[in-house]
């Protein structure tokens, strides 16, 4: 069976897949040309059957890394025509993040490396785990696993948050050129210069809020997050305040929300009965402070929201169906996905051409949706 890890489209036309072939131990890296329409599979190094591709990250349609396991680390400059293979630092990698050219970082078991040559030399910043990275400039990076932390290169600082159970990095938004946002799913990493110098709001919700599963920032001062159990908190200060706007609901599960824009939003989730009876439950808000039930078509529990504009959307659930709305959640069509894989996450570019994910654990099946 093949799995499939990571999509990513450095530009609108070309799109690179990394998947595993799990029983067979082998890795495969796709590319299309045209939006996704078309895949073809390109020629990978040999490498060694132990050997386990996790990531990659592409500046463009030619230039891009591949990291895994068994210090297993590839650059291509010509579109995966051809390979370099680079040595140093044993270790399992996890996760890659390149800023340009020059300035990246590998994340991993027990590791985290940067280089700002190009991968000619790396050198080591913590002996920290961190799953995935994602950078936020040329000297800052974002790290997340057992641990959430933000890497300052030039000022050797680590922005380090280690209390409790795992985190989990779950959006980045930069509202303007000296304003940076990085929500975990414990905590607010607030930046006000560009990410040189990190704030640590801790969100502050109460002794018996549940687990932040999503969260959307409007602009610089609007903020929504939504917790596992429907909870829904507003910001109106850049996240140093949270009001409660939605209390507790009675689907066993939240997982997703959207914010149209700061008044426009929708937040769907569901649950399973010990009976085998499932459901869905779906919200919606016209001014971001009243919250009331909404026409939902599925009967299975929601698992990703994603609005184009004030009509046209979106909604996946965990039984491999995909609907959508072109007046604002009135009505709902089922579109054809012809798999019958669990939709985790979902992107659009349009309200023809767009890309859904799922799969089983942290691996993904890549769907491609186009109406």
């Amino acid at each position: 069976t093949l799995y499939f890890r990571v999509l990513e489209f450095p530009d609108d036309s070309t799109g690179y897949l990394l998947g595993n072939n799990i029983p067979a131990n082998r890795n495969y890296l796709y590319k299309s040309s045209d939006k996704g329409n078309t895949w073809n599979i390109l020629s990978l190094p040999e490498l060694s059957n132990l050997v386990t591709l996790t990531d990659i990250s592409f500046l463009n349609q030619d230039t891009g890394w591949i990291v895994g396991t068994d210090e297993t680390r590839l650059l291509t400059m010509d579109g995966g025509a051809s390979w370099i293979v680079q040595s140093g630092f044993s270790g399992y990698y996890y996760g890659v993040d390149f800023w340009d050219f020059n300035h990246g970082y590998i994340v991993g078991q027990g590791m985290v490396i940067f280089t700002s040559d190009g991968g000619n030399n790396w050198f080591n910043a913590s002996d920290l785990s961190f799953a995935s990275v994602e950078m936020t400039g040329p000297d800052n990076a974002f790290m997340v696993g057992y641990h959430a932390a933000i890497y300052n290169r030039q000022q050797n600082t680590m922005f380090n948050r280690t209390q409790g159970r795992y985190d989990q990095m779950l959006k980045i938004f930069i509202p303007d050129d000296n304003l940076v946002y990085i929500c975990s799913s414990k905590a607010l990493f607030s930046s006000t210069d560009n990410g040189n110098t990190y704030t640590i709001k801790e969100y502050d919700l109460g002794q018996y809020s549940y687990y932040i599963e999503d969260v959307h920032f409007c602009d610089a001062n609007m903020g929504y997050l939504l917790s596992g159990g429907g909870e829904i908190y507003r910001t109106t200060d850049g996240g140093d305040t949270w009001n409660e706007v939605q209390g507790k609901s009675r689907a066993q599960f939240w997982h997703s929300l959207f914010m149209v824009d700061e008044n426009l939003g929708f937040a769907g989730g569901g649950g399973y009965s010990p009976g085998g009876a499932h459901w869905a439950s779906f919200m919606k808000t016209k001014n971001g402070i009243n919250w009331s039930n909404s026409f939902c078509p599925s009967s299975y529990p929601i698992s990703h929201i994603y609005f184009l504009d004030e009509n046209i959307g979106f909604i996946s659930n965990y039984y491999s169906e995909l609907y959508k709305t072109s007046d604002g959640g009135t009505s709902w069509s089922e579109l054809e996905t012809g798999t019958e894989i669990n939709i985790r996450s979902m992107y659009f570019f349009d309200e023809n051409w767009g890309f859904a994910a799922g799969g089983d654990g942290r691996f993904l099946k890549i769907l491609e949706t186009q109406d």
